[in-house]
């Protein structure tokens, strides 16, 4: 093997390193929040419970949906903020 075969093998095997993680990113990744569950009163009435994908309903999980909600309501704010100024 002469050293452009061992640069090239060399580069292969990183990009394919690169696609796993990519993959792995996407397993740990939160699901999306349907804007009409945000509105509902408590984390058991909403369709999906297990935001971050742990396998259980836990406080963890309550916590994320009320950040999200807090989230959003500051971006609302922000934006009719930003329309009232002009």
């Amino acid at each position: 093997m002469n050293l452009e075969e061992a640069a090239l093998k060399m580069l292969q095997n990183e990009a394919k390193k690169k696609d796993n993680d990519k993959d792995k990113d996407k397993e740990g990744t939160l699901d999306p929040v349907k804007p009409d569950q945000l509105k509902k009163d408590s984390v058991k009435d909403r369709e999906d419970d297990d935001l971050d994908n742990d396998g259980d309903t836990d406080n963890s999980d309550e916590y994320l949906h009320k950040r999200r909600k807090a989230i959003s309501g500051a971006i609302k704010k922000a934006a009719i903020d930003e329309a009232t100024d002009t």
